[in-house]
Order: C-alpha cells, then sequence, then structure tokens
C-alpha cells in the first residue's frame, strides 16, 4: 500500500507458521527510497517462548536508522498471537491447547533463566559453575524436544516444576552477590542432579523411548521420577534453611530387568593396568581452558545420535591437552558417567600398553553398570583363554563390543583414553590405532570417547583423517583465550604459603612470563617452579627475583617448536654445569641413564640399590631435577618424568647437546649387570627364614 504523508502504516495480514518453542518471530520495516537502493530502518526479534508468555504485551522496534522518515512508523507493534492460535492450533490435528502451552513456558521459561542467572553470578566458584552450566544446556535442549511432542508427558512436567521451585528457593540478591560455602556445597548437589535429570528427559524422548514402555523398558519410570523429586525435595529445603546437606545424586542409566543377575563375577583372569586410572591432581588450574573444555562438554552432552561417538584431541607436549583430559574425567566422574579412564605412560609400558587397555575398559565398565558386567561374563563365558587373550580385535570384540549392544542405555558414558602416542612404540601401536579409528564408531551411541595424543606421523593418518572421528587441537584455541589462562596461571603459582601473592613480583612481572612461555603451559610450570625454589621452600626475594631475571633473559627468547628443549638446556646448565664440573656432569648422564633404561618406574632407593650408587651423589642429583621429575623428594616412590618431551630431550643429541644420555638401550648391559651382581649379593638360601623347608607354601601362614 501507499499511505499519504499523514497516514499511519497498518498491516493486519494473518499469516500462519510452523514453529516451535525454540522459534523467533523477525519483523523488519524497510524504506523505500526512489533515488537509493531500500533500507531496513526498524526491526525486532520474539522468541515464541516471550510471545506465549506475554500474549497482549507491546513490543518495540529497535530504529536503526532514526535520521529517516520515521515518524510515519508505529513505533511498537503487536502482533496477534492471542487471537490467531486458537485457529491455529484447531487446524493442527490432535495439538495440544494454548492454555497447555502457556503453562510449559511458565515453567521451563523462569527455570532456564533463573539457572542462567546462577551461571553468571557464581561463574568463579568451580566446584559449582560447570555442573550449572551443564544443567542449563541440557535443560534447554530437553524442553525444545518436550515442546515438540504432541503427546506431553504430565510426569516430565511435573518433574519440571519440582525442579524450578527448588532453584527458586535460591535467592539472588544482586549481581555482586557469592554464595556461602554450604549454599555452594548445596548447589553443586542441585546442579549435578539437574544434570542427570537433563540426561533422562533427553532420552525419554528422544528415540521413541517412551514409546517403548509397553515392553518394559522404562516400567520404573515411576519410581524414578518419584526418586528424582524426593532429592530436589530434600536439597530445596536445606536452600531454605541454609542447612549442610550430604550429597546423594540420583543416577539411572540401565532400565529393564537383569534376569539371574549373580551378584559377583570373577573377572580376575582380564588383563588390567593398575594406576592407569585420571589423577585430580593433574586437572586445568580452576578458571582456564574454559573454551576447549565447553566444546568437549556440548559434544558429549548436546550432539545428537548421528554425532561422532570419538573426539581426538591432540597438542604439542606441553599445551596442556592431558590436562584437559584429566579435568573432563574428574567431571563426569562427579556426575556418577565416567565408565572409564585409561593414561598411558611410556615410563610404564610393562603395565600400561595396548594389551591391558580394552580389559581395563570392560573391568572399570563392569564395576561401573551391573548390566553391562552381566552382559561382559556372557560374552566371554568360562573361557580362560579368551579372558587372557593378547589378541587385540579379540579384546574390544568381546570385552567391549558384545557386552554393549544389548544394553538399552540412558545419558551418556564417558571413557577417556590419554596419552596414545605413548602407548607402544611407533610400529606396536598401528593396530591398536586402526582399531581406534575403525571400530569405536560401532559402540552404543551414547558412548563418547575423549581420546589425547601428540600429532604424531602415525596420529595423523590413522585418526585424524578419519571420519568417524571429531578431532579438535590445543593449538586451535584462541590467542586471547591462551593468553588469559596462561596469565591467570602465572597468579595462581607466584604466591607464599597462604596463597598471598609474592610482594617482590607485580602484574609487569606475570605478563612478562606469560609473554615468554609463548603458549605453553609447560614453560611457565617449570619456570615458576624454579623462581620458587625447586620445591625447597620459598626463597628470599632477592633470589626469587634474580631466577626470574635470568630465566627471562634466556630460554624466552627461544622459538616455540624449541621452547621446552631451550628450557630444559638452561635449567641443566645452571645445576650441571658441564664445563666447570665434567664429573658432576657424568654422574648426572650415570643416574639418568638408569631413569632412562629401567622398563618400569624405580625409586631412589631400588636405583640406589641396583646399581651401587652412593646415597649422597644419587640424592643430590635427582634432588636438582624435582623441576622434570617426579617422586624424588620421596625415597620410596617410582621416578616418573613430569613430562615425556624431557625423555626425547634426553635421548636426542641434537636437542640436549652435552646433556645427552644416550639411548636407552646402550644402558642395558650396565643394567643386567647390576641386577645381577644384586642377586649374587642379596640371594640366599631360606630368606623368608621359614621354619622347615619341607613345607608347601599352601602350608606357610601369610605366604
Amino acid at each position: 500500500m501507499q499511505p499519504g504523508k499523514t497516514d499511519p502504516v497498518v498491516w493486519n495480514e494473518t499469516l500462519f507458521f510452523d514453529l516451535n518453542g525454540a522459534s523467533v518471530v523477525k519483523l523488519e520495516i524497510w524504506a523505500d527510497r526512489h533515488l537509493k537502493s531500500k533500507r531496513c530502518i526498524a526491526k525486532i526479534a520474539i522468541p515464541v517462548s516471550g510471545l506465549l508468555q506475554s500474549l497482549h504485551d507491546l513490543h518495540t522496534l529497535e530504529i536503526i536508522y532514526p535520521k529517516e522518515s520515521t515518524q510515519h512508523v508505529i513505533a511498537q507493534v503487536a502482533v496477534g498471537v492471542a487471537n490467531s492460535a486458537p485457529r491455529f492450533m484447531a487446524l493442527l490435528d490432535g495439538a495440544i491447547d494454548l492454555e497447555e502451552l502457556v503453562t510449559f513456558a511458565d515453567v521451563w521459561g523462569p527455570l532456564l533463566n533463573k539457572i542462567n542467572s546462577l551461571t553468571a553470578i557464581i561463574d568463579k566458584v568451580s566446584e559449582v559453575h560447570p555442573y550449572l552450566h551443564m544443567a542449563w544446556s541440557l535443560l534447554d535442549a530437553g524442553h525444545k524436544i518436550v515442546l515438540a511432542q504432541q503427546d506431553r508427558d504430565a510426569r516430565i512436567q511435573q518433574l519440571a516444576e519440582v525442579i524450578a521451585s527448588a532453584y527458586n528457593s535460591f535467592t539472588i540478591e544482586d549481581e555482586s552477590f557469592q554464595p556461602s560455602q554450604n549454599q555452594q556445597h548445596i548447589l553443586n548437589s542441585l546442579s549435578k542432579q539437574t544434570v542427570e535429570c537433563g540426561y533422562f528427559i533427553i532420552s525419554y524422548y528422544k528415540n521413541s523411548f517412551w514409546k517403548r514402555t509397553t515392553k518394559h523398558i522404562f516400567s520404573d519410570v515411576d519410581s524414578l521420577i518419584s526418586k528424582y523429586e524426593a532429592e530436589f525435595h530434600r536439597l530445596k529445603a536445606a536452600l531454605q534453611t541454609n542447612t549442610a546437606t550430604t550429597t546423594q545424586l540420583v543416577v539411572q542409566k540401565t532400565f529393564g530387568d537383569l534376569e539371574d543377575l549373580m551378584e559377583k563375577f570373577d573377572l580376575s583372569d582380564i588383563p588390567y593396568a593398575k594406576g592407569a586410572r585420571y589423577q585430580t591432581g593433574k586437572q586445568c588450574l580452576i578458571g582456564t581452558r574454559k573454551e576447549i573444555l565447553q566444546k568437549i562438554i556440548n559434544w558429549i552432552n548436546i550432539s545428537d545420535e548421528k554425532s561422532s561417538r570419538v573426539l581426538l584431541l591432540t597438542g604439542l607436549s606441553g599445551t596442556g591437552k592431558s590436562s584437559v583430559a584429566h579435568t573432563i574425567a574428574e567431571y563426569y566422574n562427579q556426575l556418577g558417567r565416567l565408565g572409564s579412564s585409561f593414561c598411558f605412560d611410556k615410563k610404564d609400558l610393562q603395565n600400561r600398553n595396548a594389551r591391558t587397555l580394552f580389559g581395563t575398559l570392560a573391568k572399570d565398565l563392569s564395576e561401573f553398570d551391573q548390566s553391562f558386567r552381566h552382559a561382559l561374563v556372557k560374552s566371554i563365558g568360562n573361557s580362560s583363554s579368551l579372558r587372557g587373550t593378547q589378541d587385540l580385535s579379540d579384546q574390544f570384540k568381546h570385552f567391549l563390543l558384545n557386552p554393549t549392544q544389548n544394553l538399552s542405555i540412558s545419558g551418556p558414558i564417558i571413557i577417556v583414553i590419554d596419552g596414545l602416542d605413548e602407548s607402544e612404540n611407533l610400529g606396536a601401536r598401528t593396530e591398536l590405532l586402526q582399531l581406534l579409528g575403525n571400530k569405536l564408531k560401532d559402540l552404543p551411541p551414547n558412548f563418547r570417547i575423549l581420546l589425547t595424543s601428540r600429532p604424531e606421523d602415525d596420529v595423523r593418518r590413522i585418526l585424524m583423517k578419519n571420519e568417524n572421528i571429531y578431532c579438535e587441537a590445543m593449538e586451535t584455541i584462541s590467542k586471547a583465550s591462551n593468553d588469559h589462562d596462561i596469565l591467570h596461571y602465572v597468579h595462581s603459582q607466584l604466591t607464599d604459603e597462604m596463597g598471598q601473592p609474592l610482594a617482590c613480583f607485580g602484574e609487569k612481572h606475570y605478563k612478562t612470563l606469560a609473554e615468554k612461555s609463548e603458549g605453553l603451559f609447560q614453560w611457565v610450570f617449570v619456570a615458576c617452579y624454579i623462581i620458587k625454589g625447586n620445591g625447597q621452600g620459598i626463597p628470599p626475594h632477592y633470589i626469587m627475583v634474580e631466577e626470574y631475571e635470568h630465566i627471562t633473559s634466556g630460554s624466552g627468547q627461544a622459538q616455540l617448536t624449541g621452547v621446552l628443549d631451550d628450557l630444559y638446556k638452561d635449567i641443566l646448565s645452571h645445576i650441571f654445569p658441564g664445563t666447570r664440573s665434567p664429573k658432576l656432569l657424568q654422574m648426572f648422564k650415570k643416574v639418568m641413564g638408569q631413569v632412562l633404561t629401567a622398563f618400569e618406574p624405580l625409586s631412589v632407593t631400588s636405583l640406589r640399590e641396583i646399581h651401587s650408587l652412593t646415597t649422597d651423589s644419587l640424592n643430590w642429583v635427582l634432588s636438582q631435577l624435582g623441576a622434570l621429575l617426579t617422586g624424588v623428594s620421596d625415597l620410596s616412590q617410582p621416578i616418573h618424568f613430569l613430562h615425556s618431551s624431557f625423555y626425547d630431550f634426553l635421548s636426542d643429541e641434537s636437542k640436549s647437546g652435552e646433556f645427552h644420555v644416550g639411548y636407552a638401550g646402550q644402558f642395558h648391559k650396565e643394567f643386567v649387570q647390576s641386577a645381577v651382581n644384586t642377586l649374587n649379593q642379596e640371594l640366599r638360601f631360606n630368606m623368608c627364614n621359614f621354619p622347615s623347608s619341607y613345607l608347601a607354601n599352601s602350608d606357610v601362614p601369610g605366604l
């Protein structure tokens, strides 16, 4: 229409759209200019959920170009949902009525807004924030699925009302509000329970789960919802009275009856790697690596069944990929969703290798879920040869694939495998990589397997180019995010015993260390360790300042790819000045040669006894390497390389130069000779002091 200059613009056309609760209605007003191109001068975007909550409200348009003749434009628009919706709903066969839809929005909308507000306010509360964010994203995804259903279950609506009631018990005073320790604990439990309910709601509606109730897959749904509601009522009461409460997470993963399920099955003969579990102490520092962690969490929680079951996270040495893996493992262990974790270690290949991987995963999963345990026993039967097989294909098929095929599992099951590049030597690990790349996709769609590795050639060829694997790289983390994380880490490390900032350092020093790291966490870890006295106690301020100046003027100038090698050289030159003390350097090489050679990590005590090294020399050499080795402060603890790149550095003369220890193989002869000498010295008749050598072992108490 062409209105006059003083006539109002009126548009009263009736339109029908196929919308859901996640849809957005957009309206734009364009100026038709005779001598110039058309221009949008006003616009508005209104979520459908917002329209349903305020059916008769006026919605104000955003004026984009106020200099246009906008006095002829109606500045507010009334969208006629109230009159058209009943007629529109009547056109849909079996559709719900508007009153029910508004009731649904009245519950879910405020609930999501409340959780979102809490997430923003307690962003720095590490114990709570990750789970609150998960709770919001899962409920948001769940409510969209529920909204799209024509047959909406009243039980789910009632559960949502109970959840909303619990969150409404938490009063947010203002944006500066910080919850007490007790409130944080309750919110932690509340958010974890909400995450579990999110998994349940999504599984209930997706993949025709809810239509299968006639098959008794969900015969215990009413009982489960009652348990959920009881837990939310308990947490609500705790919030209202601000009383301490214990964590009682209600988790339901598998639905259906387990026929003839025995309480215990003997699975002791399945290969299992002790000590391969993730370590909570190796998690990311609070407030760091949010970007990559959120990507992985979204892949686990929100991705659909067609998404890849496998995510490969790659990164150079020292970029923190293992810390990310340990953090994800801890997050989902807290939620009762971690099926298993396995961390390879090249210094523990006798125990943690490809041949113990699938057995470890299977035994962990059998403890994680009773139905899997029952299926595992059926898969391997009484075959001792199958239980003890070293064939990777047979292990994967009978330990993992077969037991999972007929399980009805609600919600994600997480498996974390860290350090694939340390699983075997280059030739031996090809079989494992091919199996992971080609067979993990056959596991149930809600299995999520996180792999980490350095981007070595075989990993790139076999896994990174595999269409079944979703790949992420630490190097893709934005520079701004990475710089923030490293600076935050430096702040956290240069503190005294009470956690207070060291007076001799300021923001300038923090930023300089962060810049010199060139994006590598390992660099700042070692640098801060040296500055604070190599674990021997915080030295006087002037010594720390000298160490800081020494570090920032030397190693920090290295290129990114050589920064760790240059840092190792700098540390070792500081401790073992070879040109001034060749004997000291030879002692270092002898000690580290034995550490490199051992197939299994040995303690300081074991090294001393096997190699007849003097206590003083051995203890002194190892005590100086606390920035690069673990276990040096406890004589009985096995010695591990803090980072695998130090092992590579010592073995590669082009990297280490005068500190080149050599290849482990060249020390084997000396190691064997030392072991034989130890046997000759220590072996003797009746070492256990048995009263009689005629007794059988079974007749000796305690043997």
